[in-house]
């Protein structure tokens, strides 16, 4: 993977994380929720594939098993559990099931996935690229 490329993935984490951010002061809460998910997934997916080894999904929990493999860092089980909260986020946020979206998401649901975002970002952020 070329530097560009790799710093293409984080912009574009960070747009994602500024996008959580605005919206939550919007109430926006179930796109505060996406844009969480999206901001780990796209720094996840730039770790894994400055390693060489790029991997296609959208799955938080089979992403951080591809950073192991890939760099060999294993998450802390904090970190585990906010990858599996945010995930839960990547569809739930965007389509209805058997309940609106707007009933689904309020202010303290969207609070506790950009929490899991800040959370996730600053561990990842800290990690050693090699």
């Amino acid at each position: 993977m070329s530097q560009e490329e790799f710093e293409a993935w984080l912009e574009a984490s960070k747009a994602d994380a500024d996008a959580a951010e605005t919206l939550m002061l919007a109430k926006n809460y179930s796109l505060v929720a996406f844009h969480s998910q999206q901001a780990v997934e796209k720094y996840l997916k730039a770790l894994i594939a400055y390693s060489g080894k790029p991997r296609f999904t959208h799955s938080l929990v089979e992403l951080s098993h591809a950073l192991t493999d890939a760099a060999g860092f294993v998450l802390p089980a904090e970190i585990r559990q906010d990858l599996v909260n945010l995930e839960f986020h990547y569809a739930s946020s965007r389509y209805p099931g058997h309940t609106r979206i707007s009933n689904m998401y309020n202010e303290q649901k969207a609070e506790e996935a950009r929490q899991c975002m800040q959370r996730s970002l600053q561990y990842l952020k800290s990690l050693p690229l090699k």
